[in-house]
């Protein structure tokens, strides 16, 4: 009778794929959309190869450049899953990344490597909170989903404050890593990750998430316009937004406002009445969550700024 009952035991694990699946097995790979000056784009990651470090078996992961890094970065994957670590290579320490099996509330926390100080910063990290848990079905299978909120410590200056998504065994819906690994890393040459295309691994299979017409969709010179990221004179807020957005022009005035998607398709698009106005509000609620690109028409020129939908 025991073994029948351990005989059921292991078809069963065997039906649901218990503990089968880790974190970027070789060969996973991930397409996340990007822009930069107008031009759509992808960033790349791939999970190439193995290397086993203090008897853990962890996978390299090449990434495409962008904000947060490039280059080679490598992780490690509790059996299960659960549990994501990065091994920071010039201190030689893993440090907890993703956390599937938290609650909401929870939290924890990494430090950034400090390239002038050639070590982990002690002042200047990430802390990871937990804001809800949910699930996604991804080709029959149920995902766990976190919505994470990240907190910068010290002198970092994230580029991004807004909720992420992070689903188990694939990670950020938003960008490779939605933080820098390494003090200092930000830039403003490098592409900006706007959301997840595309997801693959021989458990999973192929996820296509919609957001592009395909995983290496590319289009040059989207938006005409100047693109203004840290100028103050035309404001965009709250960004990240829900269902209203606020449009003011410090020194002008404003003609009319255009929203686009991350495949250049506009989704929204509003005059301004008052030839006068400096204000503008618009509603939206029609919008999806994600990542958009906004026009805004003034009375002399166009000024290109990013927006995040959040609901």
């Amino acid at each position: 009778m025991k073994t029948k009952h351990l005989l059921f035991f292991l078809s069963m694990a065997t039906y649901f794929n218990v503990s089968a699946q880790e974190f970027a097995p070789y060969g996973a790979e991930w397409h996340y959309s990007n822009t930069r000056k107008g031009n759509i784009g992808y960033t790349n990651m791939k999970c190439v190869d193995s290397v086993v470090i203090e008897g853990k078996h962890c996978s390299v992961l090449e990434v495409d450049q962008n904000v947060y890094l490039s280059g080679e970065v490598i992780v490690y994957s509790t059996a299960n899953g659960d549990s994501v670590y990065w091994y920071e290579q010039n201190s030689e320490q893993f440090q907890l990344i993703y956390a599937f099996d938290a609650q909401p509330g929870d939290s924890w926390s990494f430090a950034m490597y400090d390239m002038s100080a050639n070590q982990l910063s002690n002042i200047d990290s990430v802390i990871a909170y937990v804001d809800s848990v949910d699930s996604i079905n991804i080709n029959g299978i149920v995902l766990p989903r976190l919505t994470i909120k990240y907190n910068y410590v010290g002198g970092i200056a994230p580029r991004d404050s807004s909720k992420h998504k992070i689903i188990k065994y694939i990670g950020s819906t938003y960008s490779p890593f939605d933080f820098p690994l390494e003090f200092g890393i930000v830039d403003d040459i490098s592409p900006y990750p706007n959301g997840l295309r595309c997801y693959e691994d021989s458990y999973l299979g192929f996820y296509e998430t919609g957001i592009a017409d395909s995983c290496t969709y590319e289009k040059k010179g989207t938006f005409t316009g100047e693109l203004e990221e840290e100028n103050e004179e035309v404001r965009l807020y709250p960004n990240p937004a829900n269902n209203t957005l606020n449009i003011s022009h410090q020194n002008g005035t404003l003609r009319s406002v255009m929203i686009y998607d991350l495949s250049g398709r506009e989704v929204l698009a509003q005059p301004v009445s008052d030839a006068a106005a400096r204000e503008h509000r618009l509603n939206l609620s029609s919008l999806p969550a994600g990542a958009y690109v906004v026009k805004v028409e003034t009375g002399s020129k166009s000024v290109i700024k990013k927006l995040v939908v959040n609901k």
